[in-house]
């Protein structure tokens, strides 16, 4: 049994004659335990609903609809207050670190990310700048004399920028003073150590002058590279890091080498507003990026086949492209609006409604509302966005590509309500005193009859939004927390912005006013006898009533009746003789006020104009005559079929229904979405994990040919730089000194991802020169630890290696803090790999003993990488957290709002298939799972619903029988699509319109979001309005449930 929600208060009866649609009940039978548990949630969501309508909808829109100029006037001047605010404010912030993007929350890595870069004892001595060049031939080996002149040549080429020279020299010269004890300046965030450039030239010291590269062979060049131990400043030689691919026990007539790498280290002073480090990066790429076309003309010159290529990675570059990807896609977005704009117009638009002969074809159309429609969801974005932006929430390329959504989606309630409203206008009863009274009425009427469906539909959008503000991943909780507050300021602003605009364009229609030329009105015709017919025709009442039947053939068709149940009126024709014309119902209790001949009316008691009592009309239209126990009088002229009627938005929708629910059809649609269904779930187990960032840049990011490059030369790279960091310790006791290189083999030995102990170990190499030195005559035999770090470090090649990586107190040489240098062995695309590496060394960390009891951790590791690391870390539990959180919200919503649990079962039913099958898409279109996609899901599970619930809601609240016939469930799922069903698809058209744009932004992230966007609104439409109305008509409820409810006066 279902549930009929009816206000019916004393007031409000009063004020409004319109119960809804599905008044009668059915009586029921309270004799077990199941019924009595239904009826129990009946009752609950019948005064959800009557709270919700009467202390929330029917006062904000009777305020909109008493005073259109002041609710709109208000929420312009808001919407206008609100981002001036937050330039007041200066609350803007555009966020495009990845660390600052993906690391969660709770991380500890955030916590050592600041103590080291910020507050911790490495401020003066910060990580480098890490820039990294990559010398290919596109798979040819490139392990030639020609291909190592070009890595000098590029190497050349970053070593004479003049602002690589100045940095390096003053950053050399302040390590100088660091280590004599002077002091350097934090305000003006000095660099500090050397330049340092790693990689195949460093073994002839960068310098090009010495080899000959007409007389030395290749083989000479390669038994220099491949035979060399160490530096010629003694550094070990890191063959993998240098050389792609790199195997040692290969012979040197077989050695290919398909790719150079160079890593540049820059001393970085990041923190001041003119960070010459910073600068540095960037002449670097603009160096290299000019090098690059060089070499490319050279190639197309020479026609060689080998076509030498460079490519760089840089952080100012991947964040700089992530800008540019985030800022880009902005003149799209004025674009889709003015986009959105045109289909909302064509859509309002009307030119069937009546009587074009005196002109009022341009009256009654409501274009002008369309752009009205879509300036409330402009504004309802702004206030979002600035309320978001107040709230110190960063803007991030996600906020980008949810604009889009907004854009699509908000125009489903605006359709709903403008359904509603065309609903009322020819059945709507007008028993007030004056027009504005009547408009007032009219609106209440509205939101009683589809009010509740937008509420429950913005609150499960809104609710799931909300599960996903919970992800400990700042970027998600950012897009997330968006989306909530805008489609909430969206649902305010259409109750009340868009309800005074639509009372606003039904006085411009009552008043004769053309669409879009709101300030010319139309000419008044002349031959207009009968002003109160005229007079409503220009409300757009004069319209023909259509009603549904059952046909010979078991299909239903439209019964054309006059003019709201058959009211006839009489006019006068040019002659001056009488004529019958069909007269508004709405117009029966103004008949008085109607210049109408006594001498044409034929007898009161007869007339069909007072025939019946005032009530009838509050019966829906399509049962209104035959409730009314009116005849058809034998004055009433037989109305002639308007054939354009079946191609209506109710004709199209009842053509639809009429072959959707034929049996052959409803197996078909079964079958295939079952088979959907099946085939989603197998694809979504074969789901992998995967975080790649060049989604986040623009489709010609110049970082698209390194991360290529670096994917095909080095599938098993040294990809993440690393460093064990020691804080807290007594470096002089030989117990600490234990735990910190047993912490080091430690990591060595149990972490798979890290095959290589560190070479440059500061404290090992510090151990075998106190054991050196320790017998020596020169040495003093008293000499303490300090001293001893004194003179180690007092050698040039070790104060270069490690004088940037200890940190010392100045007063008494203390170690404060030191670090050592490793690398994983990660691809930078692998994220099963990452994922194992970030949480294995977690694990090592807190299960150290020099670790228990402490605070914090005196020996851990860190690396750059480790937000992306961390991020796959957490998708694992908060994803799957977030997804269900949201889909409970959903229940929740759907169990206070849907009167029967069938439909809410079919309501979460239709969700979780949804959620399932666009799973499934991931892998079909290549993507991988991730916290980006998992959004989409979570975007999905909010917005899905909302093609469910209309067309439920519009199954529960048909009436019980039309013209004295008993409605089964398929009937009923007639009523609902000719009543909401155009109004989902218009919506989904919107939707599908608005997220095609995704499809031309510049990014791939909006790629994927576009592919994954259309898959939602078609599964969504084909749920809705396909697989769900076949369900209703099988196992939908057959019965209206209506509880009594105690009301007040």
């Amino acid at each position: 049994s279902g549930v009929v929600l009816v206000n019916d208060d004393n007031e409000d009866a009063e004020e409004s004659a319109t119960p809804t649609a599905a008044s009668p009940t059915i009586p029921t039978h309270n004799d077990g335990i199941c019924d009595t548990l239904l009826s129990f949630h009946a009752g609950i969501v019948q005064r959800v609903d009557h709270a919700i309508t009467r202390y929330f909808l029917l006062p904000i829109t009777t305020f909109a609809a008493k005073n259109p100029y002041t609710c709109c006037s208000m929420t312009i001047v808001i919407s206008i207050l609100l981002p001036v605010l937050v330039f007041m404010t200066d609350s803007f912030v555009l966020e495009t670190d990845i660390g600052n993007m993906w690391t969660p929350v709770k991380s500890a890595v955030n916590d050592n990310r600041e103590w080291l870069g910020t507050t911790g004892h490495f401020r003066k001595r910060r990580f480098p700048r890490f820039i990294e060049i990559m010398v290919h031939a596109d798979d040819n080996n490139i392990l030639t004399v020609e291909g190592i002149q070009h890595l000098f040549e590029a190497v050349d080429t970053i070593r004479s920028i003049p602002t690589y020279q100045q940095h390096c020299n003053n950053a050399a010269k302040m390590a100088t003073e660091a280590a004599k004890g002077g002091e350097t300046n934090d305000e003006e965030e000095q660099s500090v150590g050397e330049c340092n450039i790693i990689g195949v030239t460093r073994l002839w010291n960068h310098d090009t002058q010495s080899i000959d590269f007409d007389t030395t062979t290749i083989d000479e060049l390669k038994r220099m590279i491949f035979e060399s131990q160490s530096f010629p400043d003694q550094l070990p030689v890191p063959h993998n890091r240098i050389l792609s691919p790199w195997d040692p026990a290969i012979s040197l007539d077989d050695a290919i080498i398909r790719a150079f790498k160079t890593e540049i280290y820059l001393p970085n002073d990041i923190g001041s507003e003119n960070s010459m480090a910073l600068k540095v990066e960037d002449d670097i790429v603009d160096a290299i990026v000019e090098l690059r076309s060089k070499w490319e003309s050279e190639s197309e010159e020479h026609e060689s086949n080998e076509k030498l290529k460079i490519e760089i990675l840089t952080k100012s570059v991947l964040e700089s492209e992530i800008l540019d990807a985030t800022l880009v896609d902005v003149p799209l977005v004025i674009a889709t609006f003015a986009v959105m704009c045109i289909f909302s117009s064509l859509v309002f638009m009307d030119f069937t409604k009546t009587n074009d002969a005196h002109g009022r074809r341009f009256v009654n159309s409501s274009g002008i509302l369309g752009l009205g429609a879509m300036f409330t969801i402009l504004l309802s974005t702004i206030a979002g966005y600035s309320i978001c932006i107040f709230m110190r929430m960063p803007f991030t390329i996600l906020i980008v590509g949810l604009t889009f959504v907004v854009f699509g989606i908000g125009l489903d309630d605006a359709f709903i309500l403008w359904g509603g409203w065309k609903d009322t206008a020819s059945s709507h009863h007008d028993n007030h005193n004056s027009a504005s009274n009547h408009l007032v009425h009219r609106v209440r009427t509205t939101v009683e009859r589809v009010g509740m469906t937008i509420t429950s539909t913005t609150l499960t959008s809104v609710l799931a939004f909300l599960a996903g503000t919970f992800s400990q991943l700042p970027a998600i909780r950012w897009v997330c927390t968006y989306a909530a507050v805008t489609i909430f300021v969206d649902f305010v602003l259409q109750i009340s912005f868009f309800v005074s605009l639509m009372v606003l364009n039904q006085r411009r229609i009552d008043n004769g006013y053309y669409d879009f030329l709101v300030f010319v009105r139309a000419p008044a015709p002349d031959n207009a006898r009968c002003r109160g017919v005229e007079d409503k025709a220009g409300k757009g009442e004069h319209q023909s009533t259509n009603t549904m039947s059952m046909a010979a053939d078991g299909n239903w068709k439209f019964d054309e009746l006059p003019p709201n149940g058959g009211v006839v009126a009489f006019d006068t024709n040019d002659d001056g003789g009488a004529i019958e014309t069909t007269m508004p119902s709405t117009t029966r209790g103004r008949a008085k006020e109607a210049r109408i001949a006594d001498d044409t009316v034929t007898s009161r008691s007869h007339s069909p104009i007072f025939a019946g009592n005032e009530h009838d009309n509050e019966l829906p239209r399509t049962a209104a005559s035959s409730s009314s126990g009116m005849s058809p009088s034998p004055s009433m002229s037989t109305p002639t079929p308007n054939h354009d009627k079946a191609w209506s938005s109710q004709g199209i929708m009842m053509r639809y229904g009429n072959f959707l629910l034929k049996p052959l059809t409803k197996t078909v649609v079964i079958v295939a979405f079952a088979t959907l269904l099946a085939a989603g779930a197998i694809s979504l187990s074969n789901l992998e994990k995967e975080f790649d960032y060049t989604v986040l840049l623009t489709r010609d990011s110049i970082l698209h040919g390194y991360f290529a490059a670096d994917e095909r030369y080095v599938p098993t790279a040294i990809g993440g730089i690393a460093y064990f960091v020691f804080r807290d310790l007594n470096v002089s006791d030989p117990n600490h000194q234990a735990a910190m290189i047993g912490f080091v083999d430690d990591m060595v030995a149990r972490n798979d991802a890290l095959s290589e102990r560190p070479q440059l170990f500061w404290l090992e190499h510090f151990l075998q020169y106190q054991n050196a030195t320790a017998n020596s005559t020169s040495v003093s035999p008293n000499r303490t630890f300090n001293e001893t770090l004194d003179d180690f470090l007092s050698i040039d090649i070790v104060d270069t290696v490690y004088g940037v990586d200890i940190t010392r107190d100045n007063v008494t040489g203390e170690v404060i803090a030191s670090r050592t240098t490793f690398y994983y062995d990660t691809p930078y695309n692998d994220a099963v790999i990452q994922e194992y590496a970030f949480t294995k060394q977690l694990e090592i960390t807190r299960e150290q003993e020099i670790n228990q009891g402490r605070s914090r951790p005196a020996v851990f590791t860190h690396s750059p990488w480790y937000a992306g690391w961390s991020h796959h870390a957490a998708v694992n539990r908060d994803v799957p957290m977030a997804l269900l959180s949201g889909y409970a919200a959903v229940f929740v919503v759907c169990m206070l709002t849907i009167p029967h649990i069938i439909g809410v079962g079919l309501a979460m039913l239709m969700t979780g298939m949804v959620a399932v099958v666009l799973g499934g898409v991931i892998p079909w279109a290549g993507f991988y799972f991730n916290s980006l996609n998992a959004t989409n899901i979570l975007i999905a599970i909010g917005f899905v619903v909302d093609f469910n619930l209309h067309v439920l809601h519009g199954y529960l609240q048909s009436p019980a029988q039309i013209d004295g016939k008993q409605l089964n469930r398929h009937d009923r799922v007639m009523h609902s699509l000719q009543t909401v069903g155009w109004s989902v698809f218009l919506g989904g058209s919107s939707s599908f319109l608005g997220i095609c744009a995704l499809g031309l932004a510049s990014s791939g992230l909006m790629w994927r979001g576009f592919v994954l966007g259309i898959s939602l609104i078609l599964l969504g439409l084909g749920h809705g309005l396909i697989l769900l109305p076949v369900l209703l008509s099988i196992v939908g409820p057959t019965a209206n449930r209506k509880l009594p409810v105690q009301r007040d006066n």
